[in-house]
C-alpha cells in the first residue's frame, strides 16, 4: 500500500464514527447499559404480547365454530351447518 491509501484508511469516516462512539460508550457505560436493558425488556414484552395475543385469538376463533352434527348420515338443519355462535 502507498502513503495515500494507508492515510486514506486512516481518516476513513466510518472508522471516526464508529471510533467515537465506542469512546462515548466508555464513559457513559451505565447509561448505556439501563438504556440498553429497558430497550431489550420492552422488545422482549412486545414480542411475547403478540404470541399470546396470537394464539388466544387463534383459540377464541376455533371456540366460536360450533360442531357439526351428523344424523343417519344426515344434516339436523342443514341452514345452521358450522356457523359461528
Amino acid at each position: 500500500m502507498d502513503q495515500q491509501t494507508k492515510a486514506a484508511l486512516k481518516k476513513d469516516k466510518f472508522v471516526t464514527t464508529t471510533t467515537h462512539g465506542l469512546e462515548w460508550a466508555s464513559e457513559n457505560r451505565q447509561s448505556v447499559i439501563v438504556n440498553g436493558g429497558i430497550l431489550l425488556a420492552v422488545i422482549v414484552i412486545a414480542i411475547v404480547s403478540a404470541v399470546v395475543y396470537n394464539s388466544r385469538s387463534d383459540a377464541a376463533s376455533v371456540a366460536s365454530v360450533r360442531p357439526c352434527r351428523l344424523t343417519r348420515r344426515r344434516w339436523r338443519n342443514p341452514a345452521r351447518l358450522c356457523r359461528p355462535a
